[in-house]
């Protein structure tokens, strides 16, 4: 392959001194050695071509066969990735029912603090929020039902007083 481009100097310089001397029968000699010489040229470059882009298929080959093992490596990998996070999700996705579920049966069976020790367990901010809110509500609605029992003590100690005095 390095001697593709060599130059034949030599084969050459014999050429041109023959040429020099040319006479008749010597004449026909030389133009076949020239001819010899110039057809076993072409010879060593086509077989040096033939040698190069044989070499250079066998490389290709190898090239394709190298990205055709990259590529599946790939892909396994890719698959590989693509279920350890489907079994991630799936695995945090039953964490969060199972919680759920907890807090629904600790609401069924009435378990006020269980829930809200599962609530800041969640550290769910909105959660927190609405159940203060709504502790405010209920705190308001029973001040308002105390406010109501006596003023209906009342009315009903003013009805007992209106009624024994007409009698």
């Amino acid at each position: 392959m390095n001697d593709f481009f060599k130059v034949i100097k030599p084969e050459i310089d014999y050429l041109k001194g023959i040429k020099k001397h040319r006479i008749g029968r010597r004449l026909k000699q030389v133009e076949k050695y020239e001819q010899r010489m110039k057809e076993e040229r072409q010879k060593r470059i086509r077989e040096r071509q033939k040698e190069f882009f044989s070499e250079l298929e066998l490389h290709k080959d190898r090239l394709e066969d190298l990205f055709k093992f990259k590529r599946e490596r790939g892909r396994g990998f890719n698959k590989y990735v693509k279920e350890f996070h489907k079994r991630k999700e799936r695995i945090h996705r039953e964490k969060i029912d199972r919680i759920q579920r907890e807090k629904i049966n600790l609401l069924k069976i009435n378990d006020v603090e269980g829930y809200l020790r599962m609530v800041q367990d969640a550290k769910s901010d909105r959660v927190k929020q609405l159940l203060k809110e709504t502790e405010k509500y209920l705190q308001k609605l029973g001040s308002k039902l105390q406010e109501a029992k006596t003023v209906a003590r009342l009315f009903e100690a003013e009805m007992d007083e209106d009624s024994s005095s007409s009698i």
